[in-house]
């Protein structure tokens, strides 16, 4: 019961990393320079885009880490950590390489 209650827990922290993934890949971005913050050519549109799409990719891969759940051996943890990693990593792809 206990373990289960961790994995409970494990599962909810990465998907909440997931999540607040948009937020982190902005905040880098403009720290890094790499979104502009008085670019005109920077839209709403443009950021709505861009955390539409990041949001919509930790969508599909939220449910991977349920599989986390039932799975044995280490390829669980590589399903935990789908939710979390995968849209981070679109996020910084976006933002170096562009649409």
């Amino acid at each position: 019961m206990k373990s289960r209650l961790l994995d409970l827990l494990l599962i909810i922290l990465v998907n909440a990393i997931g999540f607040f993934s948009v937020h982190f890949c902005y905040f880098v971005g403009v720290n890094t320079g790499l979104l502009p913050v008085g670019d005109p050519s920077l839209t709403t549109e443009t950021l709505a885009k861009f955390f539409h799409v990041i949001v919509l990719t930790w969508i599909i891969c939220a449910p991977f880490s349920l599989a986390f759940l039932f799975l044995k051996g280490t390829i669980r943890y590589m399903f935990l950590l789908a939710p979390a990693v995968i849209p981070m990593a679109y996020g910084f792809k976006v933002l170096l390489l562009g649409w």
